[in-house]
């Protein structure tokens, strides 16, 4: 498979103007650089001296770089004379000489270019997908039957953690001892994922922000461990930010570890870094944190350790013991052919993310996203015999990419039916 050079979306639209001739390249370059303060409406650039009064009227501009990116702006009035373009509507910050710009021409609209170079992205065979190998699930309590990710597309292979060097932290079986105000913390022996019970924190409505509940243990230490894994749970849906999870060591410093989002009443396995273990030697207690109040709830923690990264001995589950529903798009285990409680990571393939923004970087050979737009960019006007050729060209090269692409192995289970 040959190396693919990765681009940004500024790099793959500034490839696919040059071929359509929509970009201005009159000083050389793709990019233009105002040399003068401007303001939110004007560009001052000597590079656009020439030419007639209103030459470059309904050319479009596009900013590059970290300046007012994004905000694309139509070319209202040109002035040959105060070597000025004014856009149609005010950019959020004033155009200085760290202004950089791209100038379209009126037939190519960039949002035009943007919507065709995801539409080349959404047109990708199962040939292009993208290789995925970071999504984990864990067997436990009876439960044989997980969601896979919404962009997943297909199931090449599944693997089991064998072994791996871990440290238990709180193992939840038993209540912990330091609840706050209108906080209840109970051993849940029903609702767990691990062992004898879970820890379940009962929060009123009257709870606000701050410490929700902590567990005092014996001194561990876990220098030599990179990170904490666990279970939790919530009755309501929480954000990234809501929960942290937090290590005090002898001093009441520590670590402060953000829970992931949680959906409301599912079990969320949870992998974070920490961030100074090498002076992690000390740690007496385990406390949970609430950033935001969001009433009423209960909370479920379990299984807490900590993991030394790439000391996993991944073995690989032979076909047999697992399938995928595609109508609930799930994948399923049996139990005959799984340990009761395990750790499992799902090698597949999934759909390349759309570039959204200019810094996104293309999931896919960018030679093919470039010829395909040029080519579907192109028909969209009347085609003299010049341009046919040359779009029936770019289409050629876009096929030609798509051949060189990654093929799946033989055996990957799609999950969608196409």
């Amino acid at each position: 498979m040959p190396t693919i050079q990765s681009r940004s979306r500024t790099q793959i639209r500034q490839s696919i103007g040059l071929i359509l001739g929509a970009l201005d390249i009159s000083d050389g370059s793709a990019v233009h650089r105002a040399d003068d303060t401007g303001g939110t409406l004007t560009i001052r650039d000597n590079s656009l001296t020439f030419g007639s009064i209103d030459e470059h009227k309904g050319k479009w501009v596009v900013p590059v770089g970290t300046t007012d990116s994004g905000q694309i702006r139509k070319v209202e009035a040109f002035d040959p004379g105060a070597r000025a373009l004014t856009v149609s509507v005010a950019f959020s910050s004033q155009t200085d000489t760290n202004f950089e710009y791209e100038l379209w021409s009126e037939d190519y609209p960039p949002p035009l270019v943007h919507d065709h170079i995801n539409q080349a992205l959404l047109d990708v065979t199962r040939k292009g997908m993208v290789p995925s190998d970071t999504t984990y699930v864990r067997t436990g309590q009876g439960i044989y039957a997980f969601d896979l990710p919404t962009a997943m597309v297909g199931v090449q292979e599944v693997f089991r953690r064998a072994d791996a060097k871990t440290r238990v932290i709180n193992n939840c079986d038993d209540s912990w001892s330091g609840p706050q105000t209108n906080v209840t913390v109970t051993a849940d022996g029903e609702d767990k994922r691990e062992g004898a019970a879970s820890a379940r924190l009962s929060i009123a409505a009257a709870f606000t922000t701050g410490q929700v509940a902590n567990d005092t243990f014996g001194t561990l230490d876990i220098r030599g461990y990179t990170h904490v894994e666990g279970w939790a749970k919530s009755t309501v849906a929480t954000d990234s930010d809501t929960l942290d999870l937090i290590l005090n060591d002898t001093t009441s410093s520590g670590e402060t570890l953000s829970v992931p989002a949680l959906g409301a009443d599912s079990w969320t396995y949870f992998r974070e870094a920490l961030s100074r273990p090498e002076v992690d030697s000390g740690v007496i207690r385990l406390r949970i944190d609430s950033n935001s109040d969001f009433g009423a709830a209960y909370l479920y923690f379990d299984d807490v350790r900590a993991l030394r990264d790439r000391s996993e001995v991944w073995e690989r589950i032979h076909p047999r013991f697992w399938s995928l529903n595609r109508d609930t798009r799930q994948i399923m285990f049996t139990p005959e052919g799984v340990d009761a409680y395990s750790l499992f990571r799902i090698s597949g393939r999934r759909l390349p993310d759309l570039l959204t923004n200019d810094t996104d970087i293309c999931e896919v050979d960018p030679n093919y996203v470039i010829h395909r737009t040029a080519a579907s960019l192109l028909r969209l006007r009347p085609l003299d015999q010049a341009k046919a050729a040359l779009a029936d060209r770019m289409e050629q090269l876009a096929q030609s990419a798509m051949a060189r692409m990654e093929t799946p192995r033989p055996g990957c289970r799609w999950i969608d039916v196409n």
